[in-house]
């Protein structure tokens, strides 16, 4: 427990990358203008996110907690929200989707930029993302199960993950709530055109993209 009582916040588990507005309005960073425009959700607060962009981080503003929409304790952590820039009054909703991404994979929001850059139709437009680079955002568990003391080391095998945040610039609905059967046909259709041109442009990409769960852009 003493071990325990001398660590910082962050590395007992407190995400610094996600703070209350109110104590950002009470000592903001330099640059950050925050405005409040996303009324919060029953039984949340309103809650800043850090999203990386290279080298200038983007802030958004989110009905803090999220929810879960998977409750099994395995699998990525991913949750999904609406979320609108801290900085801009008049900027649309986003949807922005935080999970731990498995380390040998590319990170998400790198496979959106190549599908842009190759030019590839009915792609969801990514605002910003990336790995977070703060400490304690990425698992260990991995180094030690390859310690001598470890149960079977030459047979354990843990899976290395690393938090990853991703912001979009389109909104989707279910693909079951359609208004006429033309919107359901072009919807599959701009589905279909995504993937070919994917294809087209380079396999790779198309095969990273569906390792990372990639959905065209349904308009």
């Amino acid at each position: 427990f003493q071990r325990l009582d001398k660590l910082s916040a962050e590395a007992r588990g407190v995400d610094i990358t996600l703070q209350s507005v109110k104590t950002l309005e009470d000592d903001p960073p330099a640059g950050y203008l925050p405005i409040i425009k996303l009324e919060p959700a029953e039984n949340s607060s309103l809650r800043d996110i850090t999203v990386p962009n290279g080298q200038t981080p983007h802030h958004f503003h989110i009905n803090y907690p999220p929810p879960f929409t998977i409750s099994s304790p395995f699998g990525r952590a991913t949750r999904t929200c609406l979320a609108r820039r801290a900085t801009d009054p008049e900027s649309p909703k986003v949807f922005l989707k935080d999970s731990w991404r498995a380390a040998a994979m590319e990170q998400e929001s790198n496979v959106y930029l190549r599908l842009r850059e190759k030019g590839v139709a009915h792609i969801a437009p990514c605002v910003c993302g990336g790995d977070i680079k703060e400490s304690f955002h990425e698992t260990k568990t991995h180094e030690e199960a390859k310690k001598s003391w470890a149960c079977s080391p030459d047979k354990l095998r843990i899976e290395h993950f690393i938090h990853h945040r991703l912001v979009l610039g389109v909104i989707g609905h279910d693909l079951v709530r359609f208004s006429s059967t033309k919107e359901l046909v072009k919807a599959i259709s701009d589905g279909l055109k995504g993937n070919s041109f994917a294809f087209t442009a380079r396999s790779d990409i198309l095969t990273e993209a569906y390792r990372s769960w990639i959905c065209p852009q349904i308009s």
